[in-house]
């Protein structure tokens, strides 16, 4: 086997090192600079092409923006007559060439009292210009999201672009704003919407002209990520930036399209989905739609230049750097070989034969000195090597003993998580870490009864196999006596005394106990003298669980411990920890402390008990940052999900005969309606006239009784397009409980398949596409109009209930509050 040179690789290695670090320093830092300034050039740029594409398309837009403010305007004018209205249709159309189409729609009624639809729509025919009147069985405008929006939002809206089958029969996009009539009273009232339709043909034909590099191109989003333009015209309007990323696995598209259609702008490095190649990406807004521009282009490209220039440069310095280790190493091989013999000699010695015989050297220079040292210790090391075989061999025996305890003790310790995968109340995790092989922390958990989960953590004075034994004393006792003793407080009486007795080492515990209802969430404790648990309720900073002190466990007998009682909400965290963890302590003496387990808590933002005890950990790992553990280190979360399906039924059927209760003594008066549908979308003209009671008699104002209406329409449109669509279900059935001044409660019963609306819906001011799979934007407006709503599937029919603050409802009426919640 040959033998590395040891010296002559030092005098080469170290020679060229100081070489190629040098030149190596020089070029990278030529080769980084040139690259930052190349970058830079490129996305100053992206940003001028971006600016000039803004300003083009600003120039088309803002004055169909401003035609059609002003046109709501002159529409607030209520002496204009429908033939005027018709007329001025014609005129938005023919006087403004970037607009398409135009209309005026107005509200049931608004404008011709017996006309429930009243939208006269003016658009180009070729050469015409053709007008008629939208609005029948066939075309709710109503209903579209061009109509609704902007009289939710109460601002000029643009809408995602659309295949208008009910005007102009073309891709376009349509700018619509809200106007208003002053009535009698004073009071300014929502009367209809006035709309410009646009084509997007000319800003596909501006974005196709643009010239990035060799093969880099332009893309456009809408506000909901669709792409309205892009080379590859499979993904125009039939995929969004989102649905890209999730197919692609890629979450950094799926972030940079959350930051684009939120207004965000950015240029940064990524890699090409199309052919996986490293490129630059630049987004910024557009002034129309919340829509967004975007760039990308290869970095090969826009580096090309100087990657051939680094390559060229590159195999020059390889070539120099060969031909000059040939040269150092020849010459040092020269020097250094009468220190091969020794380096065999010692290379045999460290293989364990101690018998090698060691080379001779005439000299007493440095390399006889050398040789005579090696001789001296191989005689050593054939004395020590003796002692250190007796001493390993009785290490070994120790520590195979130990690790043994260690399994024995880790057995008896719960570590299968989930636990109880079929109980879906609550969510549980621990983690323990000894200080030592054998540890005196521990934690516990099991139920009671089916309905009465118990769960305890500990803390054993000392440490080791002392603290070991009592450990596993202590948790055999607590599971013993807890199912004899359901209350925490008679628990730890029972266990401190058994514990006590006959304790002549003098050893304690620290114990903490709960049992948790799992019905009512109602929590019963018990603590001897452990650190208090924080609690983390939705909504709300963590806290620490307010926590008698009483004294530890097992000193002293005859101590009588007591219990406390806290509700806990669905959604809450329980976390319960040994002083290992606030008393860990960093590498400068610092204390971690409850501060900042506080802290780490709340920013965790975990969704499970397991996340946060990994939070937590991390967090204390990060913070001892290699200093020596001193203490155990235990840590248990429960997280309380919801009562069982049983105990919510009947807690719902209490609030309901609660309700009326009050209803029925007059306590407080309230307005019953109570509506039946059929299965056809007629049943929405149904609704209007449903609805008016409520309405002429004061009961509600103008803008509640708009979002009750919207709510139910949108409600009773997805079921029946959805749910009734396969000729199922007999109708709906709604329940309205009025309040007057105060608030109103809509129950909701249809008997199509379930459906879920809750766990679906989203926030429309985000317009995300995922809405649209589950009902469109509809369901997205209930949710938002309403203060709370609630789904259950019940006796074979969709049950929605639905609760909404009225706008006038005073703010001090406590026992409205009491009875409503």
């Amino acid at each position: 086997m040959s033998i590395k040179p040891g010296i002559t690789f030092k005098a080469v290695s170290l020679f060229l090192l100081l070489s190629v670090s040098i030149l190596t320093a020089v070029h990278l830092y030529s080769y980084l600079v040139s690259r930052r300034i190349i970058v830079d050039m490129a996305e100053q740029n992206s940003r001028g092409i971006g600016g000039t594409i803004v300003h083009q398309i600003a120039a088309r837009i803002t004055p169909v923006e401003t035609i059609i403010r002003n046109i709501a305007a002159t529409l607030e004018n209520p002496d204009l007559s429908d033939e005027a209205i018709f007329e001025l249709t014609r005129s938005i159309v023919a006087r403004n060439e970037a607009i398409f189409a135009s209309a005026v729609a107005f509200e049931p009624y608004a404008m011709i009292d017996d006309q429930l639809y009243f939208a006269p729509y003016s658009y180009r025919s070729g050469d015409q210009i053709v007008t008629k009147q939208l609005g029948g069985a066939d075309y709710r405008y109503f209903h579209q999201d061009w109509y609704q929006l902007p009289r939710l939002l109460d601002r000029g809206v643009w809408t995602e672009p659309y295949y208008d089958t009910g005007g102009g029969d073309i891709l376009m996009a349509t700018y619509a704003v809200p106007f208003y009539r002053t009535h009698k009273d004073g009071s300014r009232q929502p009367v209809g919407v006035v709309t410009a339709d646009i084509s997007l043909a000319w800003l596909q034909q501006l974005l196709a002209g643009i010239e990035l590099y060799d093969s880099g191109y332009a893309a456009l989003l809408s506000s909901s990520g669709m792409f309205l333009y892009h080379p590859d015209q499979q993904l125009v309007l039939n995929e969004t930036i989102f649905s890209l990323a999730e197919s692609l696995g890629d979450r950094e598209l799926w972030e940079i399209g959350k930051d684009a259609i939120a207004g965000g702008s950015g240029f940064l490095e990524r890699v090409s989905y199309q052919n996986r190649q490293p490129s630059f990406f630049y987004y910024r807004p557009l002034p129309v739609g919340d829509w967004s521009l975007c760039f990308l282009f290869p970095r090969a490209e826009v580096l090309r230049d100087i990657t051939g220039l680094t390559r060229t440069t590159l195999v020059i310095n390889l070539l120099g750097f060969l031909v000059l280790a040939l040269a150092i190493t020849w010459l040092t091989r020269r020097l250094t070989r009468p220190l091969i013999n020794l380096s065999h000699a010692a290379r045999s010695i460290a293989g364990g034969n101690l018998e090698t015989p060691m080379p001779t050297h005439g000299g007493n220079d440095e390399l006889g000195q050398l040789t005579v040292s090696f001789s001296e210790m191989q005689r050593s090391l054939r004395d020590h090597i003796e002692q250190l075989t007796e001493t390993t061999a009785s290490k070994e025996r120790i520590e195979a003993e130990l690790r043994i305890a260690r399994n024995i003790q880790m057995s008896i310790l719960p570590k299968l998580f989930p636990p109880y995968p079929e109980r879906s109340e609550f969510d549980i995790f621990a983690s323990i870490k000894p200080a030592r092989e054998i540890g005196g922390d521990l934690y516990d958990f099991f139920f009671l009864d089916q309905h009465h989960f118990c769960f305890l953590i500990g803390d054993v004075s000392d440490k080791g196999v002392p603290a070991a034994f009592f450990m596993a004393v202590t948790k055999t006792l607590l599971k013993v006596v807890a199912d004899q003793y359901p209350d925490p407080g008679a628990i730890l009486t029972k266990v401190n005394n058994d514990l006590a007795e006959g304790n002549e080492s003098c050893m304690f515990v620290t114990l903490f106990i709960g049992v948790l209802d799992l019905r009512t969430g109602r929590l019963v404790t018990g603590n001897a003298g452990h650190n208090p648990p924080v609690r983390l309720a939705a909504g709300t900073e963590p806290a620490l669980l307010p926590s008698p002190q009483e004294p530890l466990a097992g000193a002293m007998s005859g101590i009588t411990y007591t219990s406390q009682e806290v509700l806990l909400a669905p959604g809450d965290f329980l976390f319960l920890y040994t002083d290992g963890v606030t008393e860990a302590v960093s590498a400068d003496g610092t204390f971690y402390g409850e501060e900042r387990l506080l802290r780490e808590i709340s920013a965790a933002g975990a969704q499970r008990a397991e996340q946060l005890v990994g939070a937590v950990d991390r967090s204390v790992n990060d913070f001892c940052s290699g200093a020596e553990q001193f203490d155990d280190i235990t840590m248990l979360c429960l997280r309380f999900i919801a009562p069982t399906d049983r105990e919510t039924t009947a807690a719902t059927a209490d609030e309901n005969a609660a309700s009326a209760t009050l209803a029925a003594t007059g306590e407080r008066d309230t307005i019953t309606v109570e509506l039946r549908f059929g299965t056809k979308l007629t049943a929405l003209d149904d609704l209007v006239g449903g609805l008016a009671p409520l309405k002429t008699d004061g009961q509600l104002t103008e803008r509640d009784h708009y979002q009750m209406r919207l709510a139910l329409d949108e409600l009773i449109t997805n079921t029946v397009s959805y749910g009734f669509a396969t000729g199922t279900g007999s109708g709906i059935e709604v329940t309205i409980t009025l309040w007057p001044g105060h608030r109103y409660r809509i129950v909701y019963r249809d008997d199509a398949p379930p459906f879920d609306p809750v766990t679906v819906s989203v926030d429309p001011e985000q317009r995300s596409t995922e809405a649209a799979n589950f009902g469109g934007l509809g369901i997205s407006l209930v949710t938002t109009i309403m203060d709370a709503i609630d789904y259950r599937w019940k006796d074979g029919h969709n049950v929605i209930t639905m609760t909404k603050n009225l706008t006038d409802r005073p703010d001090n009426d406590n026992q409205h509050h009491r009875e409503m919640a």
